[in-house]
């Protein structure tokens, strides 16, 4: 995987960061908007600048970057324990790369694998759920209890089902509290956002669309439409995977988050309605 949770500065990096430098670390993150209420008047940003605070359990920033016992770093979806990689071992850039910078110390499956899902789209997948876990004040609380047994804080390939138990979808990325989903598309052909939002907003969910810049879509032609009848200017998300083999957090945006108040996904419906876009 390409991300885990840092447990000596409290926040979440992407690859083997060379030293526990505060400013190399927060780059893009917290962003603590992502998780404010989704409606009309939420969608301002707020700063994206923030100190992490160091767990003291260390002496030095020294003795931190020479943990290498496995006790350091944990899994985002599992809380478990995962080994850093070495930096030497993982110089090129390539996407299949970033997904060995951390692995389960105790020789568990990656908690991202998925056999079914294309190298770009899994990095598309991990990066979100680093916005997500960064965002989330649950980071802190979760990450430094020593009860490992409740919510994963982010969970992949997530299944929600509206409330009358007959539609269901399985979302890219989950997160329980607050409830935001987060569905990422690159080379699927038919979008389904309509049925998509629509069990999402019913089981009490907000969610944010990421689409490839490179994919089957033009994600300024899916703004196009998703504008006609949103109430709010709207933006979906965009994922560079020319800039993420390096593991770098910027080659994703989660665009406008999504909910009843923002867009109607009846309003995806009819004969002007592009089929895909249904």
């Amino acid at each position: 995987m390409l991300v885990a949770f840092d447990t000596v500065y409290q926040v979440v990096v992407t690859g083997p960061e060379s030293c526990p430098n505060a400013d190399k670390l927060v780059r893009g993150a917290p962003e603590s908007h992502l998780l404010t209420d989704g409606g009309v008047g939420a969608q301002q940003p707020t700063s994206s600048r923030h100190t992490p605070e160091h767990n003291h359990q260390y002496d030095s920033v020294e003795d931190a970057f020479r943990d290498n016992t496995g006790t350091r770093y944990e899994c985002i979806v599992c809380g478990e324990p995962v080994t850093q990689n070495s930096t030497q071992n993982h110089g090129g850039d390539s996407i299949k790369d970033v997904f060995d910078w951390f692995e389960h110390t105790n020789g568990d499956a990656d908690c991202f694998g998925n056999r079914s899902m294309g190298d770009s789209h899994r990095a598309a997948v991990e990066l979100s759920a680093y916005r997500l876990a960064h965002a989330s004040q649950r980071v802190q609380s979760n990450r430094c209890s020593a009860d490992r047994n409740g919510m994963p804080l982010v969970e992949p390939e997530k299944r929600v089902t509206a409330p009358d138990e007959d539609q269901w979808i399985d979302t890219d990325v989950h997160l329980s509290v607050p409830r935001v989903a987060i569905e990422v598309f690159s080379a699927v052909s038919q979008l389904d956002l309509r049925r998509r939002l629509s069990i999402l907003f019913d089981a009490g969910y907000d969610a944010y669309l990421v689409f490839d810049s490179d994919g089957r879509y033009d994600p300024s032609e899916i703004e196009a439409w998703l504008q006609r009848v949103a109430a709010v200017p709207v933006q979906v998300g965009r994922f560079d995977e020319s800039r993420a083999g390096p593991g770098d957090p910027a080659s994703l945006t989660l665009g406008t988050r999504l909910s009843p108040s923002v867009i109607d996904p009846s309003a995806l419906a009819g004969p002007d309605v592009p089929v895909f876009l249904q």
